[in-house]
């Protein structure tokens, strides 16, 4: 109903009001004003049938423009999600059922297991991440941990441990085991969440470039490691090695001879990162010389400096 309509409306409302209004009683004036309120209900009544059979096109300010915009860009989102896969380890039901629920919540698609021997029944190289309690059945966490890493066609799948195991000591036996992060309980979901995230954006595939001259491949006797494939060659066979383990090991073999702290490794392996612990790079380096074979023990540790690799 457009101002002037509304306004021409009060007008002819007041004007009856003002002619009888010496002689109008209350119950008058009551039923003038139903009267005129029905008369306006039913024109209104009458623009939405309108409306209804010719819609107009919804342009860039119309609020059902807006929600459809934002329901696809939110669908989008999701879909992409969609395409990661989670497994979920707990004995706990209740603690299983939440983490599902909230991930799914997310966007990503999640399976639970009860058990270890639950997850070896399964297809485990299939999944992107799995979140892993420790103190379960015949099997605990850590144990099914070292047999996911020492299995070729599953041990880049990155792993969190979520347990009640709360101490420092705890949590280096977890990182040192094989897991990508260690999450102590009672934790909160968002937490999580947001470190799931993480650990997925670091295990992503780097993304294809143009090769350049720093680029080429770089070789040690039988270590070969290309940088424009992402191929390590370990005496002519290739061994699968996560995006963080390639990158430091490429690091170390550009220079030869040279100790890189903690510290440069992390600021050159993980820039975008807000939180590394200094045992997130240990990890890495002793997953790498297990996956070397031999030329793992030119890997040095300097005590108080960092690591490097020595001909």
């Amino acid at each position: 109903m457009s101002a002037v309509r509304k306004v021409n409306k009060n007008r002819k409302f007041y004007s009856l009001l003002a002619k009888n209004s010496g002689k109008a009683t209350f119950p008058r004036i009551i039923a003038l004003f139903l009267r005129i309120l029905c008369v306006s209900l039913q024109q209104k009544s009458t623009e939405l049938m309108k409306e209804e059979l010719n819609p107009k096109e919804p342009t860039p300010s119309d609020d059902r423009f807006t929600a459809s915009a934002c329901y696809s860009a939110i669908k989008h989102k999701l879909q992409a999600k969609m395409s990661k896969r989670l497994l979920v380890v707990d004995d706990e039901e209740t603690l299983r059922e939440a983490l599902r629920f909230n991930l799914e919540a997310e966007g990503y698609e999640v399976d639970t297991a009860g058990s270890a021997e639950e997850v070896l029944a399964l297809d485990i190289g299939s999944y992107d991440l799995i979140l892993l309690d420790i103190m379960m059945g015949e099997i605990s966490g850590l144990q099914l941990a070292r047999i996911i890493r020492a299995n070729p066609a599953t041990a880049s799948v990155p792993l969190i441990f979520c347990t009640a195991k709360d101490t420092e000591d705890d949590m280096i036996e977890g990182l040192e085991t094989g897991a990508d992060d260690y999450i102590m309980k009672p934790y909160s979901l968002r937490n999580v969440i947001a470190r799931v995230r993480t650990v997925l954006r670091r295990s992503a595939p780097a993304p294809a470039t143009p090769v350049t001259p720093a680029e080429e491949e770089v070789t040690f006797e039988g270590l070969t490691v290309i940088p424009s494939c992402k191929r390590c060659l370990v005496d002519g066979e290739e061994v699968r090695l996560p995006r963080k383990e390639f990158e430091i090991l490429l690091r170390l073999l550009r220079d030869i001879g040279r100790v890189f702290s903690r510290e440069e490794l992390i600021k050159d392996i993980w820039p975008d990162e807000v939180v590394v612990l200094d045992r997130v790079v240990d990890v890495n380096i002793t997953r790498i010389r297990q996956k070397i074979g031999r030329y793992g023990s030119h890997i040095k540790t300097r005590s108080g400096y960092g690591y490097g690799f020595m001909d």
